[in-house]
């Protein structure tokens, strides 16, 4: 299976563990982020997403983690949509400075912790639906 097949096999909603915690290992892979990075995103460790990425264990619902892992997966979907899967341009718009956030998504989401407002800027400026973020009890 190519790399946009994988992209097509994801799905954009968060209804079970298993397949949150495959998705966010796709992305992983597709958008080319460290380990480390996708850690920061979601607020876990290292060794967590090690773990996901070796299939050892998956995402806890409702909680942080989980949440950061619905927008990763809302994040991609609407990547993928407005440039029909072509990874190198959906690279491409993650890691270059965007007037208007005055930094590039990809530092955004790694060090600011503002994945929710890529989310919202990609959903606002392309109007694309995609699923809602579950919330709950933490």
């Amino acid at each position: 299976m190519d790399g946009r097949d994988r992209a097509l096999a994801l799905e954009p909603h968060c209804d079970d563990p298993l397949t949150l915690s495959r998705n966010v290992v796709q992305i992983m892979d597709m958008m080319q982020l460290y380990q480390a990075e996708v850690a920061r995103i979601l607020g876990l460790q290292c060794a967590d997403v090690a773990a996901l990425a070796q299939a050892r264990t998956h995402l806890r619902p409702r909680n942080h983690a989980w949440r950061q892992a619905c927008l990763l997966v809302r994040c991609y979907a609407a990547l993928y949509a407005r440039y029909d899967g072509d990874s190198v341009a959906m690279y491409h718009w993650v890691h270059r400075d965007l007037p208007a956030f005055g930094a590039s998504p990809h530092r955004l989401m790694v060090d600011d912790h503002a994945l929710a407002d890529v989310v919202a800027h990609l959903e606002q400026t392309w109007q694309t639906t995609l699923p809602e973020v579950p919330t709950g009890d933490l």
